[in-house]
């Protein structure tokens, strides 16, 4: 019993820190103040200040780490915000929105036969009503 209760905390972390992730680049790359006005490297050491500054728990994540985790994250999740996209133009009579996700989870596996299962869901889920993934929906 302690030991599953151990792996939901643990993964219950994992959930906290993403949110987190999320957060940081959707506060900072949406500010109407700064906007564009500035280098890449300012934007990833604002986003890298405000992660360490909101953070529950865990050690400070550097720029280098933070950027390269967001961009690998981001393909991902516009490639599968893609499938879904796709799904859901297709009007899948009677299917709810689990459905809809499942389908293009199943989807997202078959145009990336290499890759283990989409990893990044909760991340979509996020980001998916954001203007940056919803442009592209129609």
């Amino acid at each position: 019993m302690k030991s599953m209760k151990k792996k939901t905390i643990k993964k219950y972390k994992g959930v906290v820190e993403v949110e987190v992730e999320q957060e940081s680049w959707l506060t900072i790359s949406n500010d109407g103040i700064t906007g564009n006005d500035q280098t890449f490297e300012d934007l990833c050491a604002r986003i890298v200040q405000y992660y360490n500054d909101w953070k529950k728990e865990g050690p400070e994540v550097d720029i280098e780490k933070a950027s390269n985790h967001w961009y690998k994250m981001s393909a991902e999740v516009s490639k599968f915000n893609g499938a879904y996209i796709s799904i859901k133009d297709s009007h899948p009579s009677g299917h709810d929105e689990d459905q809809v996700i499942s389908m293009a989870m199943t989807l997202w596996n078959s145009r990336n036969p290499t890759s283990r299962s989409f990893p990044y869901l909760h991340s979509w889920k996020i980001l998916q009503d954001e203007p940056k993934w919803k442009e592209f929906s129609r």
